[in-house]
């Protein structure tokens, strides 16, 4: 049963992952950044795996603010345009047993104010692993408080959907679709 599950979230989250159109030129370019990466799709990607497979998750997703000047603004959320909020909550985890909630804000996380960028907060949420401990600072209802919160281990069927974005955002169009179809097969197989 639990299987299951985990196949479908995994499911669910390859396709909600919008397939973006990047060229070629673009997809070279960001692969030529990753220095571990300089092979195939497929050793970039175990790699990641490897060094993903120690990250923490903290059972929340945060939606940072929207880049000035483009499309990003959903109608209707202006007023959510240039805050750091909590979009989602796992159904068990660190964030849901601390009782954080959809909409809360953030105001820090380890005592450093909110970044103005969304590659600063990565680097901060990539550099997090199972077991360490993590303080954010939050705003509810006018109201603030710090919460403590132990990363756990992040699951195979979340590394996998941390891989899809990656696959995504770095490679053509067809090398994703062409990847997308591989993890699907494999987790049909399971």
């Amino acid at each position: 049963m639990i299987s299951t599950i985990r196949i479908a979230l995994l499911a669910v989250l390859i396709m909600t992952i919008s397939l973006g159109k990047v060229s070629s030129q673009e997809s070279r370019d960001a692969v030529a950044r990753e220095p571990e990466c300089k092979e195939t799709l497929e050793s970039c990607v175990e790699h990641k795996r490897e060094r993903w497979e120690e990250r923490g998750v903290l059972g929340m997703k945060i939606h940072a603010p929207y880049v000035a000047g483009t499309d990003e603004h959903p109608p209707g959320e202006e007023h959510m345009a240039s805050l750091w909020y909590v979009e989602l909550i796992a159904p068990t985890g660190p964030a849901k047993a601390a009782g954080i909630r959809v909409g809360d804000q953030l105001l820090e996380w380890n005592n450093r104010p909110m970044p103005p960028d969304r590659a600063t907060f990565e680097s901060w949420t990539e550099a997090v692993k199972g077991g360490d401990k993590i303080t954010v600072k939050l705003s509810r209802d006018g109201n603030t408080k710090a919460v403590t919160l132990t990363a756990m281990a992040a699951e195979p069927w979340v590394i996998e959907s941390w891989l899809m974005d990656y696959v995504k955002k770095n490679y053509s169009e067809d090398e994703f679709s062409a990847y997308r179809e591989k993890v699907l097969r494999r987790s049909r197989q399971r």
